[in-house]
């Protein structure tokens, strides 16, 4: 596993254009928490600088300057909320197999205020299609593609790993997906209960009906999550379909169903008042869950 990232005193008053000796302040006086080094250094931790910033009201607007060029550049795509360059920095990180440099720009991002669905809707939601057409400068054909997917899983499973709350709920969901290559949404569902103190289990897309009843009857479920993409409309497999809606209406646990538009009549009927049609409102319905 890779060792969680921590931030020193320098990098944080770059980051918040404010003075070192300001944040030493705000560690005894403000309730900003850290940890100390055997030398007496102050290093803080990214779910701490962000509660922190969520207290006070406010983001982080400096530049974190760091040893390499390509990262400054991040941070000023950041500052600009140059999303397409940030997509295009996040995909050749993946091309590159550069994981560890793809949870260190995660976690610049989510320090920044870059919520989950920002994540999804602006980085990695055409990762769902065969062959992304806003990104036609990168090619993400065949194996590059496949490549980026599996890349970009393992980096949000490290990060979903440093997400970890301070007091878990007892709660567990289970996240699934009845096509390929959900893989990457299925993570960033798994940080947004993580971030709500949930444990998640996520199987194997595309889920196994009989494998998904096994772990409902045997696991302490509290909620059942299916991810289902636009590709899930576009090529619709009455049978398989069919089995789905016999499974979810089966089961009395809570279970929400996420889909990006559009959406078929068949399971708008079992939606009812739970429909949710973009990753922003399942961030919100996880959040307002009691």
């Amino acid at each position: 596993m890779a060792r969680e990232r921590l931030y020193s005193t320098r990098e944080l008053s770059q980051l918040w254009n404010v003075s070192q000796t300001t944040i030493k302040r705000w560690t005894l006086t403000k309730g900003l928490k850290c940890r100390k080094t055997p030398g007496g250094h102050r290093r803080f931790r990214l779910n701490d600088i962000v509660a922190f910033q969520g207290r006070r009201g406010f983001e982080a607007s400096g530049i974190l300057m760091g040893a390499s060029s390509e990262f400054t550049e991040l941070e000023i795509w950041i500052n600009t909320k140059d999303f397409r360059e940030i997509r295009k920095f996040i995909y050749t990180l993946a091309l590159n197999n550069r994981v560890i440099e793809m949870v260190d720009a995660f976690n610049r991002l989510y320090l920044r205020g870059v919520t989950l669905a920002d994540f999804y809707e602006e980085i990695i939601q055409d990762l769902e299609d065969d062959q992304p057409e806003e990104n036609a400068e990168i090619d993400l054909k065949g194996y590059r593609l496949n490549l980026v997917r599996s890349n970009l899983s393992s980096a949000f499973h490290l990060f979903y790993k440093g997400l970890e709350p301070k007091k878990q709920n007892g709660r567990t969901a289970l996240l699934v997906s009845p096509t390929p290559n959900c893989g990457v949404a299925l993570q960033l569902m798994a940080c947004v209960f993580r971030e709500r103190g949930w444990e998640c289990l996520n199987l194997r897309e595309p889920c196994n009906l009989k494998m998904t009843r096994e772990c409902v009857k045997k696991e302490p479920i509290s909620l059942l999550a299916f991810w289902i993409p636009c590709t899930y409309e576009v090529h619709p497999e009455a049978k398989e379909r069919g089995k789905l809606l016999k499974f979810l209406d089966r089961y009395r646990i809570p279970v929400v169903v996420v889909q990006r538009k559009p959406h078929s009549r068949d399971l708008k009927k079992f939606y009812k008042n739970r429909e949710i049609k973009t990753f922003r409102q399942f961030q919100w319905y996880v959040k307002t869950l009691r």
